[in-house]
């Protein structure tokens, strides 16, 4: 699937989602859950995250979206690549990343690579 600048239903889909997901207090762990690939996986995660000051101070802006390879997003899937900048506390904490977004039975969701990446910043990991 290609995400064109006219193929706004995507793209808005993709930014609401990844909005939703990195809003470390408007949404909550349920709704992460369901916004995340393979989310169930990763709840107990979300669930300490959520707890955490940095997590909940936690947002992100949209700088793209584009339509991708799934071998670029590790997924079997259509997918696309969004380059976002993770915000705490409304400064920086990593600028112009490039994550995954991935179309699983016609919604979109993060991928959970994304997750894994905000994870490894606080030196943390995600289950094999």
């Amino acid at each position: 699937m290609c995400i064109r600048d006219r193929d706004t239903d995507a793209r808005t889909s993709i930014e609401e989602v990844f909005i939703g997901f990195f809003d470390g207090l408007g949404t909550t762990v349920d709704e992460k859950v369901e916004l995340l690939e393979d989310g169930e996986t990763y709840r107990s995660m979300l669930d300490a995250a959520s707890a955490n000051d940095q997590f909940q101070q936690m947002t992100t802006e949209i700088r793209d979206v584009r339509s991708a390879d799934p071998s670029e997003c590790d997924a079997a899937v259509p997918c696309a690549i969004v380059t976002h900048d993770l915000l705490v506390a409304g400064l920086p904490m990593a600028v112009a990343v490039e994550s995954p977004a991935v179309l699983v039975d016609g919604t979109w969701l993060v991928g959970s690579s994304a997750w894994c990446s905000v994870v490894e910043i606080g030196g943390a990991s995600c289950p094999e």
